[in-house]
């Protein structure tokens, strides 16, 4: 495969793999030593947060895993497929089977984080070696974080404008769970709301039209994110980010939606760029931040919620100054991505 307009500037950057067509650029060779400076070392702060937010709700919930699952025992959740304000529901699991959920929920989350920081120490070696910030800063789990916070930047900016005009989402339906019930729907949630909305309204109509269309016998890998953007990826991210902001109207109402569809949005990107494991990681951290009270302390939930704050303010400016368009410039997509040339872990490891 030729190159494409934005191979060799991947390839400047010590990339593996070409984040506009997914084409393999060989082996990272030694670049000019850089000082990566203080936005590298904020930036890379947010990694930190991250692990410590995610790391700190798996250890709550395994060391009160026979609590949580005494409170879940009683409840009924839907499998179901989401198209808006309202489900399509298959079935309902609850008893035994709903806490066999709740600790498959736990090892996949654990699985993810552990596959990010192995990934994220790839990228340190390689930045040790070839002194190309760019090693660390492209890894999945680096991208999740800094996304994150800007999108609990922006979150937290829109809730005071809702605030400011009386029109604060409701919250009023958490006040029907027990602390143990509400951590296990928060904790529940990164992982189904990810394989929902990401992979079945992104993911699955990417593996038809790639197998249809290009013929793809990889087509598999794409319901597992990764493959870079698309205009077709673009579309399918804003159908799946709207639908997603609808589901939040039923507890939250309407002030809720758009907020949800810009977080949905954002993670969308993130699962299409660096892959599910990485979506579901910035979910999770998004979701279960409450919990960081239970454990340490309000306070240090307060803490890591500026540290967001300010870190997402810092990634803007980082964005301003590298940005990365080729990634969200339209125009310059092609319809429909290339075959892949790579294995699934391979396609993680796109930048």
């Amino acid at each position: 495969m030729n190159d494409c307009e934005m191979c060799q500037m991947w390839r400047e950057r010590g990339a593996k793999y070409c984040s506009h067509c997914g084409k393999y650029l060989g082996d990272m060779t030694p670049v000019k030593k850089n000082d990566t400076g203080l936005l590298h070392l904020l930036v890379l702060l947010t990694v930190t947060i991250v692990v410590f937010v995610v790391v700190n709700n798996l250890v709550y919930c395994i060391v009160n895993f026979g609590g949580i699952a005494d409170d879940i025992s009683n409840l009924r959740i839907s499998v179901y497929i989401p198209y808006g304000i309202d489900d399509l529901v298959l079935t309902r699991v609850g008893g035994s089977a709903l806490i066999a959920v709740f600790a498959a929920d736990l090892v996949i989350i654990g699985l993810c984080l552990a596959y990010a920081l192995y990934s994220f120490y790839r990228g340190y070696e390689n930045e040790k070696a070839t002194g190309n910030p760019d090693c660390t800063e492209k890894t999945g789990l680096t991208g999740c974080s800094s996304i994150l916070a800007v999108s609990l930047l922006l979150s937290i900016i829109y809730l005071m404008a809702t605030a400011a005009t009386n029109n604060t989402p409701s919250t009023d339906w958490m006040s029907d769970f027990t602390r143990f019930e509400m951590v296990f729907q928060l904790t529940r949630a990164g992982v189904i709301e990810e394989l929902m909305y990401r992979v079945l309204w992104i993911g699955l109509p990417m593996m038809i039209i790639v197998l249809v269309v290009v013929r793809d016998k990889r087509c598999w890998q794409y319901l597992l994110g990764g493959f870079g953007m698309s205009k077709a990826a673009f579309i399918l991210i804003v159908v799946s980010s709207v639908l997603f902001g609808l589901a939040h109207f039923n507890g939250w109402g309407w002030s809720k939606v758009p907020d949800a569809a810009l977080g949905g949005l954002l993670f969308a990107y993130i699962y299409v760029q660096y892959g599910l494991y990485a979506s579901i990681l910035a979910h999770c951290a998004n979701d279960v931040l409450t919990t960081v009270a239970y454990t340490v302390g309000a306070g240090v939930e307060s803490m890591a919620l500026l540290g967001f704050l300010g870190l997402g303010f810092v990634t803007i400016i980082y964005w301003f100054l590298k940005p990365n368009m080729d990634a969200v410039d339209v125009r310059k997509m092609k319809n429909f991505p290339d075959k892949l040339e790579v294995n699934l872990l391979d396609q993680w490891k796109r930048y």
